[in-house]
């Protein structure tokens, strides 16, 4: 049997391993139990820690870009800020940590393979922080993410972040003496009121 169908007599045994791998341990065990239950599984489950994760995070990585790079405009603080806490950033670190193991999951989505999905795996690091907030505070969460980011901060090149997508592609394209590319939008995806809020999708031809 391997580690994803383990009986539900080794949960604590599994609760403890994953302490270890988050180097925190919890002073309310019940919360980190909420924080890897998914709702197919039962309630409660950790929409509400991931919800609290979400924002604990995004204040944490902001702070800690924020006092990282000084001479770094609000846009370019913004770009980098959402680079790291995007789906894909997360359900790696989450992969690191081997979260998957430890996620409770109902029948279905166990046979979907869900513990290897990476939004199911961003959702339960966000989750966790979470539920390590609410249990050690500011400090115990800021520690965490500040040691599973540090890599990823250290590689971070303030001149490339200085520049959007666009500006970078001219400046390559200028480098190999390229004519500067013409952009037009060829699709545009939502109603009225997601375009208002800026939710739409827009596909970008460059010429």
């Amino acid at each position: 049997m391997d580690e994803f169908q383990r009986p539900q007599a080794h949960w604590p045994l599994l609760l403890a391993q994953l302490q270890e791998r988050l180097a925190y341990r919890f002073a309310h065990i019940h919360w980190l139990e909420e924080a890897l239950t998914h709702r197919s599984y039962g309630q409660p489950h950790n929409e509400r820690f991931e919800f609290l994760g979400d924002a604990v995070l995004n204040c944490l990585i902001a702070q800690q870009l924020f006092e990282r790079f000084p001479k770094l405009d609000e846009g370019s603080l913004s770009r980098t800020r959402a680079s790291l806490v995007r789906e894909s950033t997360l359900s790696d670190i989450a992969g690191s940590l081997n979260l998957g193991a430890y996620v409770r999951l109902g029948e279905g989505e166990q046979r979907n393979q869900g513990r290897a999905r990476p939004s199911l795996l961003a959702d339960t690091f966000e989750a966790c922080l979470g539920a390590m907030f609410q249990d050690g505070g500011f400090i115990a969460a800021k520690s965490f993410v500040a040691s599973v980011f540090k890599e990823r901060i250290d590689h971070i090149d303030p001149l490339i972040l200085a520049k959007d997508h666009k500006t970078q592609l001219q400046e390559q394209l200028q480098r190999q003496k390229l004519p500067i590319p013409t952009y037009s939008i060829v699709a545009q995806y939502g109603d009225a009121i997601s375009l208002r809020h800026h939710c739409h999708r827009r596909t970008t031809q460059c010429r």
